[in-house]
């Protein structure tokens, strides 16, 4: 009987081969680690430099300005149009008189960069306005408004002073002085700033510079067929995972420190607006020292998460897709430390990357606490130990070796499901961009248009799609089947309940976020009634639904486990909506109509809660203290009748 090898004989063993062959490598190792280090002194020289000649070369330019200010006071007139001549040389002006507003902007495209016009009040009691008439899209006409805007400034904070001060007053407006006095040590408030950034650059620098080392070691060796060489030898898979770890986890960690300490040379040279903002002083040697400790076990988690994703790949191109969205979602979390208001609670520290991140952020401003930081770091060491024991399992050797055929059967079976999400990735930008866009143009129809044009077609394009491929029809496909009437009337009476929880689990979060005091646009306040819950909460319910509960839950339902249908119809719902203050309890909700319509196998159920869930909120029906009372009398019926429709 072959006799196993010992464990840490097998970790060094697997350590030293993979450092070799990363040595080898050393186009990759130059690429991955030393090229970023040399980038930072000439990137920000470079934007130094450009900034300096693109400001010297406007500074320097002539720009030409017509004015018509006959409609002002004839002292008025005279001292703007002296202070404009004397202000700055480079202005050239022309006196015009135009009789439209049209002419001026004519005016401004083809002969001047800007036109200063004089207009009397319209009313008694109203003041005389200088209107400035430029081109925006033009630089040289940017900087026209913005010379002559300072010099009419100026003015006008002068003529006002002389006025309080010959009728011997304070200006009426002036009720307090307020003045502002900060008593933090120059270390505290370099460290304050510097703890903004540091975590995202940390990310960032750990993931880009394991990358190449874990794609190599896990995906690279599969494609090449040599793991599975290497797992038939009597040596227990965590071993092997560990000696990989160590590597990737060296090579990303000598990418950070070396990218530091590029970074730090740069502002120690004054490069970039960063440095300027970092002249105050530096935080204690101690207190980065400290600051590495608090990351460290953050380092391990992203480190195993690496080598996990690049263990799932089945070839090295398929794990560099991976690598991306991994950066994205551990850089969406650290985002809490560049907010002011979050404070690292002891709720907040239990959640991996974002509590780590608050938590390096308080330690170089001298303001950690000692239990939620010590329960920070504990909570993201288990992490690392879960993410290394699932690394661990992905490199059994009898279930990766025995597995190969189905792997490749989940894989062609796995399509359905990789398109949908391609569908949904798509759906979430054409929002962001184009929804964001139409609803900064105008609040209600851009809505509408979001909803009933943009999302709506996504949902049809891939239903139809789906019902080509695979004989369906569009219905069927859109998820449009008659359901149970017991399960519809549990949609309508848990529409409260499920608003009652939402509003729950946000005041929980608000403990960790609190969410700034959101408005809605007075286009949509003036609606009435029912014209705002048909527009906020049925477009919604029928247009979302279709889209994520209908056409892709469909399609991931027919490749995928209830579990992770649930799970990426929660992320999915989440993130379109495009606010990490709501992604929660938004991602919440969809999980539950994805449930209601797994359970229902048609998406009409979650159409109705979805509408009476946003009817509840938009209308403000659950403000008041009875809103718990009627919620839990309507989730009576809501269970009665969703156990009623279990039966058989």
């Amino acid at each position: 009987m072959t006799k196993p090898v010992r464990k840490p004989r097998v970790i060094l063993t697997v350590f030293r081969t993979e450092v070799r062959r990363l040595l080898r490598d050393t186009r990759a190792l130059f690429t991955a680690v030393i090229l970023p280090m040399l980038l930072y002194p000439v990137m920000f020289l470079g934007m130094d430099r450009l900034e300096e000649v693109s400001e010297s070369s406007l500074d320097g330019r002539s720009v030409r300005v017509a004015y018509d200010l006959h409609a002002l006071d004839e002292e008025l007139a005279t001292r703007v149009l002296e202070r404009l001549e004397a202000a700055d040389a480079e202005l050239e002006l022309a006196a015009l008189e135009l009789g439209s507003e049209q002419e001026a902007a004519a005016l401004v495209d083809d002969a001047f960069e800007l036109f200063l016009e004089g207009r009397a009040p319209d009313r008694a009691g109203d003041l005389p306005r200088a209107v400035l008439v430029f081109d925006r899209s033009s630089t040289l006409s940017n900087e026209a408004e913005e010379r002559v805007g300072d010099v009419l400034r100026e003015l006008q904070d002068e003529i006002r002073t002389e006025r309080v001060v010959r009728a011997g007053l304070r200006d009426p407006a002036e009720v307090l002085a307020v003045e502002r006095q900060d008593v933090a040590a120059a270390e505290d408030a370099a460290g304050r700033n510097l703890g903004r950034w540091l975590p995202f650059l940390a990310i960032l620098m750990l993931i880009s510079g394991g990358s190449f080392a874990a794609l190599d070691a896990f995906a690279g060796e599969r494609e090449r067929g040599t793991l599975e060489t290497l797992l038939v030898h009597p040596t227990p898979g965590l071993s092997i995972a560990i000696g990989k770890f160590l590597v990737v986890l060296a090579t990303g960690t000598a990418a950070l420190v070396g990218n530091l300490a590029s970074f730090a040379l740069t502002l120690e040279l004054g490069l970039g607006k960063l440095a300027e903002s970092a002249a105050g002083g530096a935080p204690p040697l101690a207190r980065m020292g400290l600051a590495v400790l608090a990351f460290l076990p953050t380092a391990l988690l992203l480190t195993a998460l690496l080598c996990l994703v690049s263990a799932r790949a089945r070839s090295f191109r398929e794990g560099q897709n991976y690598v991306m969205p991994l950066a994205l979602l551990a850089m969406g979390p650290a985002a809490l430390s560049t907010v002011d208001r979050v404070e690292l609670t002891s709720m907040l520290a239990l959640v991996p990357i974002a509590g780590p991140a608050v938590l390096v952020r308080d330690v170089l401003s001298g303001a950690a606490q000692l239990g939620p930081a010590l329960l920070c770091v504990l909570a993201s060491a288990v992490y690392s130990v879960v993410a290394l024991s699932r690394l661990a399992h992905t490199l059994d050797a009898e279930r990766l070796l025995s597995d190969r055929p189905a792997r490749a059967d989940r894989g062609r079976r796995g399509e359905e499901a990789r398109r949908a999400l391609r569908y949904g990735l798509v759906a979430i930008g054409v929002v962001y961009i184009v929804g964001g866009r139409l609803q900064a143009w105008n609040p209600v129809w851009g809505l509408v248009l979001t909803l009933w044009v943009c999302v709506t077609a996504i949902a049809f394009v891939y239903a139809r799609g789906r019902a080509g491929r695979e004989d369906l029809t569009l219905a069927s496909a859109l998820g449009l089947r008659l359901p149970s009437w017991k399960l519809v009337a549990v949609a309508a009476c848990a529409a409260p309940a499920v608003a009652f929880l939402n509003r729950f689990v946000f005041e929980l979060q608000e403990r960790v976020l609190p969410a700034p005091e959101l408005a809605l646009p007075e286009a949509l306040t003036s609606l009435s009634p029912l014209a705002l819950v048909l527009l906020v909460a049925l477009s919604p319910g029928i247009c979302e639904e279709l889209l994520f509960r209908g056409a892709l839950q469909n399609g991931l339902a027919k490749d995928l486990p209830p579990v992770r249908v649930v799970l990426w119809q929660a992320l999915l719902f989440g993130a379109v909506h495009a606010s990490i203050y709501r992604f929660v309890p938004t991602a919440l909700v969809g999980a539950l109509l994805a449930l209601l319509t797994l359970r229902a196998r048609s998406v009409v159920p979650a159409m109705v809660l979805h509408t009476s869930y946003n009817a509840l909120l938009a209308l403000e029906l659950l403000e008041g203290p009875g809103a718990g009372l009627v919620a839990g009398f309507l989730l009576v019926p809501a269970v009665f009748l969703w156990l009623r429709s279990a039966r058989p």
